[in-house]
């Protein structure tokens, strides 16, 4: 029964309109090695958040919703998005620079993609630039 469902699963990701990137990163059936490894839960947390893309952002007390009001970080933007504090914001590139992770990206689909299979250290790096995102926001 197990395998039956994995098989129809698999077998929808061909034809799923909610998250098409799924499919074009699908290699084999388990979860991405970050949701192994020894991190702490916060972290993985965060990290799913960007694979996620939602609505908003989220880390211990601190929410950055999208979609509704302009960056705090820069002019450059009327409308926050994840995508434009991740890779565009200029209010962050200092804290960017210091994540490999970004540096390689070539667009926000690839870095999702990207953090599927990233190591540690990459995920930590990561972590640490939202970390300093959020704190950025919010003072």
């Amino acid at each position: 029964m197990r395998l039956q469902c994995i098989d129809k699963d698999i077998s929808k990701l061909l034809y799923s309109t909610s998250n098409p990137l799924y499919y074009l990163s699908w290699t084999r059936w388990s979860p991405a090695p970050y949701l192994l490894a020894p991190i702490p839960f916060g972290v993985k947390s965060v990290i799913a958040q960007l694979r996620l893309s939602s609505d908003s952002l989220r880390y211990k007390r601190w929410c950055i919703r999208f979609g509704a009001d302009p960056c705090s970080l820069c002019d450059d933007c009327n409308v926050i998005s994840l995508e434009h504090l991740l890779l565009y914001c200029p209010g962050l590139s200092v804290h960017r620079q210091k994540c490999s992770l970004f540096r390689s990206t070539r667009s926000f689909n690839h870095l999702r993609i990207s953090l599927k299979s990233a190591t540690r250290i990459e995920v930590y790096s990561v972590f640490y630039f939202v970390v300093r995102l959020i704190n950025a926001y919010h003072f």
